[in-house]
Protein backbone atom coordinates (compact mmCIF):
# COMPACT_ATOMS: atom_id res chain seq x y z
CA UNK A 1 0.00 0.00 0.00
CA UNK A 2 2.83 2.42 0.83
CA UNK A 3 4.27 2.05 -2.68
CA UNK A 4 0.89 2.91 -4.20
CA UNK A 5 0.62 6.06 -2.07
CA UNK A 6 4.18 7.14 -2.86
CA UNK A 7 3.48 6.57 -6.55
CA UNK A 8 0.32 8.69 -6.34
CA UNK A 9 2.10 11.63 -4.69
CA UNK A 10 5.51 11.50 -6.40
CA UNK A 11 4.88 14.36 -8.87
CA UNK A 12 3.86 16.98 -6.28
CA UNK A 13 7.40 18.39 -5.88
CA UNK A 14 7.41 18.17 -2.08
CA UNK A 15 8.96 15.46 0.12
CA UNK A 16 6.59 12.57 0.92
CA UNK A 17 7.33 10.38 3.96
CA UNK A 18 5.67 7.53 5.79
CA UNK A 19 4.91 8.47 9.38
CA UNK A 20 4.61 11.83 11.08
CA UNK A 21 5.85 15.42 10.79
CA UNK A 22 9.64 15.70 10.39
CA UNK A 23 10.80 18.98 11.95
CA UNK A 24 14.32 18.50 10.55
CA UNK A 25 12.99 19.17 7.03
CA UNK A 26 11.88 22.69 8.00
CA UNK A 27 9.82 23.02 4.81
CA UNK A 28 6.52 21.92 3.34
CA UNK A 29 6.18 18.16 3.27
CA UNK A 30 3.59 15.39 3.21
CA UNK A 31 3.32 12.41 5.53
CA UNK A 32 0.96 9.45 5.43
CA UNK A 33 -0.04 6.40 7.45
CA UNK A 34 -2.68 3.68 7.49
CA UNK A 35 -5.11 4.20 10.35
CA UNK A 36 -7.30 1.16 9.71
CA UNK A 37 -7.22 -2.10 7.75
CA UNK A 38 -10.46 -4.08 7.79
CA UNK A 39 -10.75 -7.58 6.29
CA UNK A 40 -13.85 -7.95 4.08
CA UNK A 41 -15.60 -10.30 1.65
CA UNK A 42 -15.30 -13.58 3.52
CA UNK A 43 -15.70 -17.00 1.93
CA UNK A 44 -14.76 -20.32 3.51
CA UNK A 45 -13.83 -18.42 6.69
CA UNK A 46 -11.13 -16.45 4.86
CA UNK A 47 -11.22 -12.80 3.84
CA UNK A 48 -10.70 -11.94 0.20
CA UNK A 49 -10.10 -8.20 0.39
CA UNK A 50 -9.05 -5.49 2.81
CA UNK A 51 -10.53 -2.04 3.25
CA UNK A 52 -7.64 0.39 3.77
CA UNK A 53 -8.11 3.77 5.43
CA UNK A 54 -5.22 6.17 4.89
CA UNK A 55 -4.45 9.59 6.32
CA UNK A 56 -2.33 12.01 4.28
CA UNK A 57 -1.04 15.05 6.19
CA UNK A 58 0.32 18.25 4.65
CA UNK A 59 2.63 20.26 6.90
CA UNK A 60 3.65 23.82 6.02
CA UNK A 61 4.48 27.26 7.37
CA UNK A 62 2.18 28.66 4.66
CA UNK A 63 -1.43 27.95 3.87
CA UNK A 64 -1.19 25.34 1.10
CA UNK A 65 -4.77 25.06 -0.13
CA UNK A 66 -3.58 24.51 -3.71
CA UNK A 67 -1.39 21.59 -2.63
CA UNK A 68 -4.35 20.10 -0.78
CA UNK A 69 -6.37 20.08 -4.03
CA UNK A 70 -3.45 18.46 -5.88
CA UNK A 71 -3.14 15.72 -3.25
CA UNK A 72 -6.85 14.95 -3.49
CA UNK A 73 -6.66 14.76 -7.28
CA UNK A 74 -3.49 12.61 -7.27
CA UNK A 75 -4.99 10.14 -4.81
CA UNK A 76 -8.25 9.97 -6.78
CA UNK A 77 -6.25 9.19 -9.93
CA UNK A 78 -4.90 6.08 -8.13
CA UNK A 79 -8.43 4.96 -7.11
CA UNK A 80 -8.41 6.30 -3.55
CA UNK A 81 -11.74 7.74 -2.40
CA UNK A 82 -11.62 10.94 -0.34
CA UNK A 83 -13.73 10.51 2.80
CA UNK A 84 -12.99 13.55 4.97
CA UNK A 85 -10.45 16.12 6.00
CA UNK A 86 -9.56 18.76 8.51
CA UNK A 87 -7.62 22.02 8.28
CA UNK A 88 -5.76 22.86 11.45
CA UNK A 89 -3.19 25.32 12.65
CA UNK A 90 -0.72 23.83 15.12
CA UNK A 91 -0.20 26.64 17.63
CA UNK A 92 2.89 25.13 19.28
CA UNK A 93 4.80 24.70 16.00
CA UNK A 94 3.12 27.52 14.01
CA UNK A 95 2.37 25.06 11.19
CA UNK A 96 -0.59 24.64 8.93
CA UNK A 97 -1.67 21.01 9.13
CA UNK A 98 -4.09 19.67 6.55
CA UNK A 99 -5.23 16.13 7.34
CA UNK A 100 -6.92 14.25 4.48
CA UNK A 101 -8.45 10.80 4.82
CA UNK A 102 -8.93 8.31 2.01
CA UNK A 103 -10.36 4.84 1.50
CA UNK A 104 -9.43 2.08 -0.93
CA UNK A 105 -10.43 -1.58 -1.09
CA UNK A 106 -7.76 -3.96 -2.34
CA UNK A 107 -8.12 -7.60 -3.30
CA UNK A 108 -5.77 -9.84 -1.37
CA UNK A 109 -3.00 -11.36 -3.46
Amino acid sequence: MNKKILEALKDLKVPVLYGWYDESLNKTHITFFTFSEIPEDYSDDEYESIENYIQVDIWSKENVEGLKRKVKKAMKNKDFIYIDGRDQFEIDTKLYHKALRFYIANAEE
